[in-house]
């Protein structure tokens, strides 16, 4: 786990709300603090869809490209937030790439997620690192790939 703070806040927020530079990130969970608190947990609701538009889809997560523009919505206006939380994780496909890049001794259905926990507050913006795994080890070499990788991702904005 490691802390990133953002210096261009700005820029990054730009990225994360118009641009599509987060887009297959999975979400998690959303709060956001404006003239009231408005939280997401994120859950893909396959009641929402029929079963012929079930079939059509090629995921079963929400995407953070599904919920940008309603964050945006809720974060754009004359005032800043008074703060928020936005729980994005990296999708299978950016799993298995930093497994095969990394040459790390997991299997893709060993990692539960690879997490970015992006916070607001006090007019400070930070980015956590964080991961899970289903199966025990001491190796925390998982960890220490994620870190480097987000480290480069975010280079421009920290």
């Amino acid at each position: 786990m490691r802390i990133f703070d953002i210096s261009n806040v700005k820029a990054f927020m730009g990225a994360l709300l118009t641009q599509n530079i987060f887009d297959n990130y999975v979400a998690k969970s959303v709060d956001i603090a404006t003239f009231t608190n408005f939280s997401i947990d994120c859950s893909f609701n396959k009641d929402y869809y029929t079963n012929d538009e079930l079939e059509d889809l090629s995921f079963e997560d929400t995407k953070w490209c599904q919920l940008k523009k309603v964050c945006f919505d809720l974060i754009k206006g004359n005032k800043l937030p008074l703060s928020f939380k936005i729980v994005l994780s990296a999708d299978s496909e950016l799993i298995s790439k930093i497994i095969k890049d990394s040459s790390i001794n997991y299997n893709l259905s060993d990692i539960s997620g690879l997490y970015l926990n992006i916070r607001y507050i006090s007019n400070k913006l930070t980015i956590t690192s964080g991961s899970s795994i289903r199966v025990f080890s001491m190796d925390k070499t998982i960890d220490t790939v994620w870190d480097n990788y987000l480290q480069d991702f975010l280079k421009e904005w920290i």
